[in-house]
C-alpha cells in the first residue's frame, strides 16, 4: 500500500470522524481496491469498507437496505465530500452490516484477502 500524504490525512480524519460520531456502531474499517493493492493511478478513488454492528436483513429482492434513504448511510457517505474538498481525495465508502461482512460472497472474499484493516473493534 502506497498512500500519499493527502490520502493518509484524509483517511485518518475520516476514521476519526466515524469513530467519534458512530463509536458504538462501527465494527471495522478496511481499505480495499487499488489503493490497498498498490496499483492505483492518479484518478483512483480510495475504497473503504465501513462495517457496522447493525445487522441487516435483505429485502425481498435480495438487496440490503443501506442506501440513500438510510440516515446513517447518508452521514457516512456525505462527510466524504468535505474531505474531497479539503484534501482532493475521493473516499468511496461501502457501508454494510456485520452479517454482510460475515457472509461468503465474492466481494467479501476479495476484501478479506487483499484489504488492509484500518481499524477493528476489539471484543
Amino acid at each position: 500500500m502506497v498512500l500519499n500524504e493527502n490520502e493518509q490525512r484524509a483517511l485518518s480524519e475520516y476514521k476519526d470522524f466515524l469513530l467519534r460520531r458512530f463509536s458504538q456502531q462501527v465494527e471495522r474499517l478496511i481499505l480495499f481496491g487499488s489503493k490497498a493493492r498498490g496499483d492505483s493511478v492518479a484518478s483512483s478513488d480510495t475504497d473503504v469498507l465501513v462495517v457496522l454492528r447493525k445487522r441487516t436483513k435483505p429485502t425481498k429482492e435480495g438487496f440490503y437496505p443501506f442506501g440513500s434513504a438510510d440516515p446513517t448511510w447518508r452521514e457516512i457517505v456525505g462527510t466524504t465530500f468535505d474531505l474531497l474538498m479539503k484534501y482532493n481525495v475521493n473516499i468511496s465508502p461501502t457501508v454494510i452490516g456485520i452479517n454482510e461482512y460475515e457472509e461468503h460472497s465474492p466481494l467479501m472474499t476479495h476484501i478479506k484477502k487483499e484489504g488492509i484493516e484500518l481499524w477493528r473493534r476489539l471484543s
